[in-house]
């Protein structure tokens, strides 16, 4: 269960913090190229249970997966590693990975 005031809307919350999780991951150079999150923002949802059940908040796996698109999309899909979902992907680098859980505390 989501318990932000934001009343469920990820895009209020990536308009009003991603600039800001750019900036803390020293990124600042890639707030220009941050896109509309409304070309990807229906995806998200078909993640939600699956990264909430993995104790990532929803909306943080929303700038999560943003943040996958712009900045590590070698890293997902078709990898040289292999197939890498992208819910998956989340999940793995929230609390550990690329440990991005750290660039989005306090931002509900």
């Amino acid at each position: 269960m989501n318990d932000c005031p934001l009343q469920n809307n990820h895009y209020v919350f990536l308009d009003r913090h991603f600039d800001t999780i750019l900036t803390r991951m020293g990124r600042e150079d890639m707030i220009r190229f941050r896109g509309n999150f409304s070309a990807s923002g229906d995806k998200y949802y078909s993640y939600q249970d699956r990264w909430e059940k993995a104790g990532v908040p929803w909306f943080h796996g929303a700038a999560m997966y943003h943040l996958m698109e712009l900045l590590y999309g070698n890293e997902v899909r078709d990898t040289r590693q292999g197939w890498v979902d992208p819910w998956r992907w989340v999940i793995d680098n929230y609390k550990s990975g690329h440990n991005l859980s750290q660039y989005m505390e306090g931002l509900f």
